[in-house]
């Protein structure tokens, strides 16, 4: 069947190194195509498609071996960034006249990261079309210890559909509190090599013409042009390159028929994907992780640590929805 909700994970496999990952007696989600082509979506572990391949086989996505039995929601497949994507400078901040804290990265580390959803288990899902499927997350239901953390309930509904040569995720965001409340939305996908026997043969461009200067992991105010390694303009190998910028200053917003630009894009020996995404999504993330065999390009509703930006005058598409108000978002990895 073209959507297939394993509720043991025991007739969903995902292929690992060394024979197909362990599910932990999970839930699994396979959505696949006439075709051949497949996603397989963990709901454990943040919604995360976990899985994606073309009908050939061809593996888009990395994951880690340990993705279904204890290991880090951001460290593999697609992980969603929500309500604010990577840091918040210091765990806290004002709104609305009003402290909030939030919980550390991890100790030691100063600052708050990646939102909620990431790594906890998504308990409302289902099949939304034929090759597709839509999970919902609240913050007051689905992480209720973090809940007076944020100044205000928030609902998001993410939904993937699946073709034969794409993966379209929309997201759907409702305010279900009684007064105003903020966010930022993001995506970490962690992509393969790609057919490619090393990253450095991976070809990647991004449209990006500036970055946010970073001073430790958060951006200090100062946009500047790319040069060098960082600017991605123009398709090039990965070569040397060890990258983990926060880019921005995309060209203006001209969509396709179908509202979606593309933004960046990768090309390996086996397959080739184009990034497209819809107007929300202006800052895009360059992450070449040392650890693993992947490279991530993610888009970003807002940078890094944007309601301290806000607070001294950045415009940077930190959202305020209304009570009831709701807001939908699309970005598209598609096969080239």
């Amino acid at each position: 069947m073209p959507v297939h909700i394993d509720p043991t994970g025991d007739h969903v496999t995902i292929p690992g190194p060394d024979g197909p990952l362990p599910s932990d007696g999970r839930p699994l989600i396979r959505i696949s195509t006439a075709a051949g082509a497949s996603a397989t979506v963990f709901p454990h572990l943040g919604f995360n498609v976990v899985d994606w391949r073309t009908a050939d086989g061809t593996a888009l996505l990395h994951h880690d071996p340990d993705v279904l039995t204890g290991g880090s929601g951001t460290r593999s497949g697609i992980p969603i960034l929500f309500p604010f994507p990577n840091r918040i400078a210091g765990a806290a901040y004002e709104w609305d006249g009003r402290s909030y804290r939030l919980p550390p990265a991890h100790p030691g580390d100063p600052n708050a990261i990646h939102g909620f959803c990431a790594k906890r288990p998504w308990t409302h899902f289902a099949a939304s079309g034929p090759e597709s499927v839509t999970g919902t997350f609240r913050i007051s239901r689905d992480a209720p210890d973090v809940a007076a953390d944020w100044p205000g309930d928030l609902e998001l509904a993410i939904t993937y559909d699946l073709t034969d040569r794409a993966l379209r995720i929309t997201a759907d965001v409702t305010n279900v509190a009684d007064h105003p409340a903020p966010f930022g939305l993001g995506y970490h996908p962690y992509f393969s090599l790609l057919g490619c026997a090393d990253l450095a043969d991976v070809s990647v461009q991004v449209s990006a013409g500036a970055y946010w200067e970073l001073d430790a992991s958060i951006p200090n105010g100062t946009v500047a042009p790319v040069a060098g390694d960082r600017d991605l303009q123009i398709p090039d190998r990965v070569g040397d390159r060890v990258l983990d910028d926060v880019l921005t200053g995309l060209p203006p917003f001209r969509p396709d028929a179908d509202g979606l630009m593309s933004r960046a894009r990768l090309q390996g020996r086996a397959a080739g994907l184009d990034m497209r995404y819809g107007a929300p999504f202006r800052d895009v993330v360059v992450f070449t992780p040392a650890s693993r065999a992947a490279i991530a390009i993610e888009p970003y509703t807002c940078p890094t640590d944007a309601v301290h930006l806000q607070e001294r005058g950045h415009d940077v598409g930190w959202r305020v929805l209304a009570a009831g108000e709701a807001w939908r978002a699309v970005v598209e990895f598609a096969l080239t």
